[in-house]
């Protein structure tokens, strides 16, 4: 069951190095993993968590619980040549948040402790434990405890930090490498509700994007002027919990989710209209994806990226950004194939297919995940299916149709 994961091309550059900290069985690694079952090695017992491997190749950083990180040299091996960042288990969260700055080689992470809310900046850490240097960031704004960090993509000299809360609340740290400059600047959005579990940029500083980890509020929100105005780009996403979020560099358009149901996908995130959101999972099935990870594919034609998903209870799984498709995803039909209606129901829904899809399963499941019906249908043209909703209860459920010919999952309301 993974907490973190990384990917990387450093052992050979035509093939992955993943890497990730699981609840009980450490830091794992998978170097130079091919398509298909990788072995896995643990270089580092107990549990892990936060993981990220320096884009350079040098070096990475690891975590056990609370606010203890692992500077170590790469390639790691069982001699782990490194030292602790910091190590104060009793600080931060169990599973503690954290960010490396790759340009400027700064690391972030939660240190709060049982009075003060707090982030604490470290840097030098290359060069050894002795010669590190940190710096405790508080402020008034910060009164939650750090669920999400993301760092700037603008290169150096300027260092910003962008810090998401328990509560909701956003926060932009601007120029947090010098004291007399540095701004907290509050730019959370009206509409936030729950706690912000990740966050990610566009195309520049001003695109963010921001989910939150709660049900029954707005899961997925953007905006395109560094904060100033916020969209909700739910659409018709079933009320889950969220808690990654990654854009096709390539085309914009398209935008993934990992979820507590597995990763949805959708082509129309810049439409004015709310985007409509599919199951892209291929495989993964309805598990917790905790993280989403990009590497850029050198030499490729078309350009494209590999994703990695990072699921609790099922692994790790890679697909590919390009400027088509994400090939994670399942062999989705044109919405028009598969007619299924109505989404307030009572009593039944239909299911009417509009060319010969064969042979499908159909289930129903609770919010909760719980399967509440399962039955195969013959999906071909012609046929008017029916699906009887005998002892469901009044509340929102997910209805999942997954054949040779078709994988379509909508989300419907029964109302008695």
């Amino acid at each position: 069951q993974f907490y973190y994961g990384d990917i990387a091309r450093l052992t050979n550059p035509a093939a992955d190095d993943i890497v990730g900290g699981t609840q009980d069985n450490g830091t794992q690694f998978s170097r130079a993993s091919a398509s298909g079952i990788n072995p896995f090695v643990i270089e580092l017992g107990g549990d892990g968590a936060f993981t990220e491997i320096d884009k350079d190749g040098d070096y990475m950083i690891t975590s056990f619980p609370g606010a203890s990180h692992v500077f170590l040299v790469w390639p790691v091996t069982q001699s782990l040549s490194g030292h602790f960042i910091v190590n104060e288990g009793s600080n931060g969260s169990f599973i503690n948040t954290a960010e490396l700055d790759e340009n400027l080689d700064l690391f972030y992470t939660n240190t709060s402790t049982a009075t003060t809310f707090r982030i604490s900046q470290f840097s030098n850490f290359k060069t050894g434990a002795a010669q590190m240097q940190r710096r405790n960031l508080t402020n008034a704004m910060l009164d939650e405890s750090v669920t999400a960090m993301k760092a700037t993509p603008i290169s150096p000299p300027i260092a910003n930090k962008y810090v998401g809360l328990l509560n909701g609340k956003l926060i932009r740290i601007s120029d947090v490498e010098s004291a007399p400059n540095r701004t907290w600047t509050d730019i959370t959005g009206p509409g936030f509700i729950g706690s912000i579990s990740d966050i990610e940029f566009g195309q520049s500083e001003s695109e963010i994007l921001v989910t939150m980890h709660n049900f029954g509020v707005p899961s997925l929100w953007y905006t395109t002027d560094g904060g100033a105005t916020w969209q909700n780009k739910e659409g018709n996403l079933p009320d889950i919990p969220v808690r990654a979020v990654l854009q096709n560099p390539h085309k914009t358009d398209e935008v993934i989710l990992g979820t507590m149901l597995g990763v949805w996908r959708t082509d129309n995130f810049n439409d004015s209209i709310p985007p409509s959101w599919s199951q892209s999972q291929n495989g993964m099935s309805d598990v917790s994806v905790v993280d989403l990870d990009l590497i850029a594919d050198a030499g490729s034609s078309p350009t494209t990226s590999t994703v990695l998903a990072t699921t609790h209870g099922r692994g790790m799984f890679t697909g590919t950004f390009n400027e088509f498709r994400l090939s994670l995803e399942d062999n989705l039909l044109a919405n028009n194939q598969l007619k299924i209606f109505p989404t307030l129901a009572s009593t039944e829904i239909n299911l009417i297919a509009n060319s010969n899809l064969g042979e499908a399963d159909v289930k129903i499941y609770n919010l909760s995940g719980q399967q509440m019906l399962s039955q195969k249908i013959d999906l071909n043209f012609g046929n008017s299916n029916r699906v009887l909703l005998n002892g469901f209860s009044n509340g929102v459920y997910i209805l999942s149709v997954k054949g040779e010919g078709i994988s379509k999952t909508q989300k419907f309301v029964v109302r008695k």
